[in-house]
């Protein structure tokens, strides 16, 4: 719902009955036709003093249209936080239930690029949201990337995860052969629309670069920056489901991202999804501190879907 609609439904509600609104405004504003037929269409937008002319003739309020129109972009700001939050709040509630132990190892499954990978990089973390924002349609006076501003409340989320994440004492990541393909067809497919401005894509680029560099950098020598032991597992077989699964000794935590949606499971399927995690290293093969051109080909697919970005088709 914008003004324009709201307008074009008040006038075709206020006609008098029986009366064609195309030939009305040609007669009541003088105009063609063919401009009678642009203005209800939406594709020429109603001057002022014609709204003002209309509304005189037909007895609607103007003030009434602003209104519905403040209250739907109240409601669609209100519905973007909403959706948002529950993208993010999830993880708050995952690190809450295991902080509290001394030991703990965690397995990560992903096909590609999810939340927790991009929390320390602001660009591509507000892609991750404009993406669910266009997705849904809640754009709310966003046109660009450039105009998104997300929340406070979301900024103060993201920064209690990092703060708060605690260290492990193994990591272990399985990655399908295509990880990055997904974040840079958004890029593109965004880019091509003109929605992201080719600063910005360089910008998105330049982060995903910088975290392929990490990555390569932890399975060359088996541990990350903060001295986390890291074992990087390539998947035969796509990975199905998108999971973070913490072994905190006396008990398991998982997440699961269905859809891109991240939802804690409950005790009951816990042991299951665990089980589940743990079988598909059967279809893979190490390649942190190992199978070293295996490795290499992974980390140069990966690094060719990057530089994919800036042409005009997609890498298949």
């Amino acid at each position: 719902m914008d003004a324009t609609k709201v307008l074009i439904e008040e006038i075709q509600k206020n006609i008098p009955k029986g009366e064609n609104v195309v030939k009305y405004l040609t007669w009541k504003l003088g105009i063609s036709k063919e401009s009678a037929y642009r203005r209800m269409r939406g594709v020429v937008p109603l001057p002022l003093e014609e709204i003002r002319e209309l509304a005189l003739d037909l007895n609607f309020s103007v003030d009434e249209i602003i209104r519905k129109e403040m209250q739907q972009a109240a409601n669609n700001k209100e519905n973007k936080n909403d959706l948002l939050l529950s993208y993010i709040t999830p993880y708050q509630n995952f690190l809450n239930i295991i902080s509290h132990s001394s030991k703990r190892s965690v397995i990560f499954s992903a096909d590609r690029i999810i939340l927790p990978f991009i929390m320390e990089y602001d660009t591509l973390f507000d892609l991750f949201f404009f993406t669910q924002i266009h997705k849904n349609q809640l754009f709310n006076g966003i046109k660009s990337f450039s105009d998104l501003s997300v929340s406070k409340e979301i900024r103060d989320a993201r920064k209690s995860i990092i703060e708060q994440m605690p260290s492990f004492d193994q990591r272990e990541y399985i990655f399908g052969r295509d990880l990055f393909s997904g974040i840079t067809r958004k890029t593109q497919y965004f880019r091509r629309l003109k929605l992201i401005s080719e600063k910005e894509t360089e910008i998105l680029k330049l982060e995903m670069l910088q975290m392929l560099q990490k990555m390569e950098a932890a399975m060359e020598c088996g541990h990350n920056e903060k001295g986390e032991e890291c074992s990087y597992y390539f998947s035969w077989l796509d990975v199905e489901t998108d999971a973070i699964c913490v072994d905190c000794g006396e008990k398991l935590a998982v997440l699961c991202c269905l859809f891109g949606i991240p939802t804690i499971q409950n005790n009951s399927q816990n042991y299951t999804n665990m089980e589940w995690l743990e079988s598909q290293k059967k279809y893979t093969i190490l390649i942190s501190q190992s199978s070293e051109f295996i490795r290499s080909e992974f980390i140069e697919r990966q690094r060719d879907f990057i530089e994919s970005i800036n042409d005009n088709k997609s890498f298949y």
